[in-house]
């Protein structure tokens, strides 16, 4: 996965313990830059072609400016070593910013100083792929791709690791999805999805926040057919997936997203390939209420899973799934942030040891799909309401006066408005971002708060094993090209006879997927693409429960709380004074 991690001036720890937390997601070596005013570690999971060996922290020849990232670049030639192309973009400035923007697909939290201006700055890509947070401390700036680092520096330092009560009342609020800046602990931040934060370094301050979305708008594009569709889609997810010469594995359920992934890399002689499945063993729980609700569909996953492996002659690796409580303290301990949602974060954990025990490199999910192309119930409801195009637009920029309104009278923004009004926050020109479309507008701001999290559990828990975590359908071509397909399109749905059809077609309607399903109908196995709605990725047991939810959810943030609150570097307690 590699990590970055670093600070600015003297602090009474050094590099090489901020450095040593991380080191699990850089198993092939840990290098660094150090000197008095900025300390950077880099430990590196080699993946990307490095003919030259050259090292990160990465100096550039000509400018002396470090970069420190993690990621990747996709579409590359042969023997491009990306972290110098990176480099190379970002020496151009301002230029090299609009290339991020709409010019350069890949994943990326990177850090990097400029020397002649003396600035460090941190991003993001568009969907933050890759997390990276930061903290303030005094003058200094800290920095990491996990939050742990930041924890024990605030408690060394003694500023501490109490609760944010706006922000964990903002996470509950968002079904426990991390998203924008925002991140429960006091001190802590993130770099939000395509965010550019910069830091001076002669003033000691941030100094400018900028974002990658750039004028990027909403706008439907009629000129789409499905041949266009399915060439886009294949030749992006190939881009994602290829890694030469390293082992992946494709997290495999029996829905349309991870079997359209495997099924293109399949076919695009994507090499040393396997899918990992979890199974779940059959079982009775009650909650706290003393009922057991089952979803028995999700008992069928794995059979799918296996089905479509043997169709397409991919190797089929299985974990299971035993729900312990020590599974959960363990997947709280490798997830490092306040766990999202335990009946579905728990079963990932499992998933991505058994391809870590693979000796798999690459993790390649499917997560992103619903948010881009439709694929919640409640998608064609909010399409269905009648709402005319216009007046989801006014709808949306009155949303946005009535935040501005409350915040001027000093009023306390709560619930959905808040949440709002973070995305607004960072990303000023949103206004310009809405289009015509409101089954878009709505996919959007869905995709900015859900998919940060998602991302994130996905980077944390396959970091903890050495390995990277890939998502095709956030590749940044592939990802607006899907956002700007009408929303009337992705809602079609044929009426022919599929396994499980409801009688309510309509509701069934937001699940469908016919940008994947039927644009793509010759990529995926017919017993995926004819069977009913989709069922997801999570414990069958409870797993529908919402209020069940809410309560080990709060159980959960308790014992993370509990986790974090006492860990600290082991300092001269003179220096540390």
């Amino acid at each position: 996965m590699c990590d970055v991690s670093g600070f600015t001036g003297n602090l009474p720890f050094s590099i090489e313990q901020f450095g040593e937390v991380n080191k699990a997601r850089g198993p092939d070596g840990t290098t660094y830059y150090d000197e008095p005013f900025l300390k950077i570690a880099h430990s590196l999971l080699a993946i990307s072609p490095n003919k030259d060996k050259l090292q990160q922290p990465y100096v550039d020849e000509r400018t002396g400016n470090v970069l420190a990232w993690v990621g990747e670049l996709y579409g590359l030639g042969k023997d491009q070593w990306d972290t110098k192309v990176l480099s190379d973009i970002l020496a151009l400035g301002e230029v090299g910013i609009e290339m991020l923007k709409y010019n350069t697909n890949g994943m990326w939290g990177f850090v990097y100083y400029n020397r002649a201006k003396q600035t460090i700055t941190m991003c993001r890509d568009h969907w933050g792929v890759k997390p990276l947070y930061y903290a303030v401390m005094g003058e200094n700036l800290a920095f990491s791709s996990t939050p742990i680092p930041l924890i024990m520096a605030l408690n060394t330092l003694g500023y501490g690791s109490g609760v944010n009560n706006f922000r964990k009342q903002q996470w509950e609020q968002n079904d426990r999805f991390l998203f924008g800046t925002g991140f429960p602990i006091n001190g802590i931040k993130k770099v939000p999805p395509g965010g550019i934060t910069t830091w001076c370094m002669k003033r000691n301050k941030i100094t400018k926040h900028d974002n990658l979305w750039g004028n990027f708008k909403l706008e439907p594009n009629y000129n789409w057919s499905s041949p266009q569709i399915e060439e886009k889609i294949t030749r992006c997810i190939t881009e994602v997936c290829t890694a030469p010469g390293i082992k992946k594995t494709v997290a495999l359920s029996g829905g349309i997203d991870s079997t359209l992934i495997a099924s293109i890399a399949k076919r695009n002689g994507i090499e040393d390939l396997t899918a990992t499945t979890i199974k779940f063993l059959k079982k009775d729980a009650k909650d706290p209420k003393g009922n057991f609700p089952v979803n028995m569909g999700m008992y069928e996953e794995f059979n799918l899973a296996k089905q479509t492996c043997a169709e397409l002659d991919i190797p089929h690796k299985t974990s299971v799934y035993h729900g312990t409580h020590e599974c959960f303290r363990t997947t709280m301990e490798m997830l490092q942030v306040p766990m999202w949602d335990r009946k579905r974060t728990a079963p990932r954990h499992e998933n991505i040891k058994t391809a870590a025990k693979n000796k798999n490199k690459v993790y390649i999910v499917g997560d992103g799909a619903d948010e881009l192309v439709t694929g919640y119930s409640g998608d064609y409801n909010y399409f269905a309401d009648g709402v005319s195009h216009e007046m989801d637009r006014m709808k949306w920029h009155n949303r946005i006066r009535e935040i501005k309104d409350i915040q001027k009278q000093g009023g306390l923004l709560r619930g959905v408005l808040s949440s709002m009004a973070e995305i607004f926050q960072m990303i000023p020109q949103h206004k310009d971002v809405i289009g015509m479309d409101p089954i878009n507008n709505r996919q959007w701001m869905r995709a900015m708060m859900h998919v940060d999290g998602f991302m994130t559990a996905a980077d944390h828990l396959c970091g903890a094993y050495g390995m990277e975590s890939r998502a095709p359908y956030l590749h940044q071509e592939l990802s607006k090209f899907l956002l700007n397909i009408p929303g009337a399109v992705k809602l079609q749905m044929p009426a022919c006879e599929m396994e499980e059809y409801p009688e309510d077609k309509d509701e069934y309607r937001g699940q469908y997927k016919w940008v994947l399903r039927d644009a793509c109908k010759d990529l995926i196995p017919d017993h995926i693409r004819y069977r009913g709605k989709k069922i997801g990725f999570a414990d069958p047991v409870n797993a529908r429960d919402e209020e069940y939810n809410n309560f080990i959810g709060n159980e959960d943030f308790e014992n993370y709380h509990e986790w974090i609150r006492q860990m600290k570097f082991d300092v001269d307690s003179e220096a540390e004074s």
